[in-house]
């Protein structure tokens, strides 16, 4: 969130909302930033966890979770709805997305002549 100008010795608040699974614990960073120099910043937790709590000066360590609670557009059941692929459903898309070899190949044949051509 940015702010405008703030006189001196004057303060002002800013406030965020972020929709997050629960059950899970998450450290909290702010910064004051001004003219692209950082002058402060914080950190501290939002503990949603109640069997197993964090602070802010603890070590992070590795924790097993569960992918699909950060997943976005949840129904109503609470299973995220799939994109169409546009596929029959009988098997995977292998295909990475953009140009093919013989796209590509084309490509720099024409950068070639273009290059070629204005020498």
């Amino acid at each position: 969130e940015t702010v405008g100008s703030v006189r001196r010795g004057r303060t002002d608040t800013v406030t965020v909302t972020a929709t997050v699974p629960a059950n899970y614990n998450y450290y909290v960073d702010g910064a004051l930033w001004s003219d692209d120099v950082l002058i402060d910043e914080t950190q501290g937790v939002a503990n949603l966890n109640p069997r197993e709590t964090i602070s802010a000066d603890e070590t992070v360590e590795e924790v097993e979770f569960a992918v699909e609670d950060f997943e976005r557009d949840a129904g109503e059941d609470g299973v995220a709805e799939r994109p169409e692929s546009g596929n029959d459903g009988g098997g995977t898309d292998d295909s990475t997305p953009g140009f093919g070899p013989v796209v590509a190949l084309i490509a720099l044949a024409s950068a070639a002549l273009v290059a070629r051509r204005r020498r």
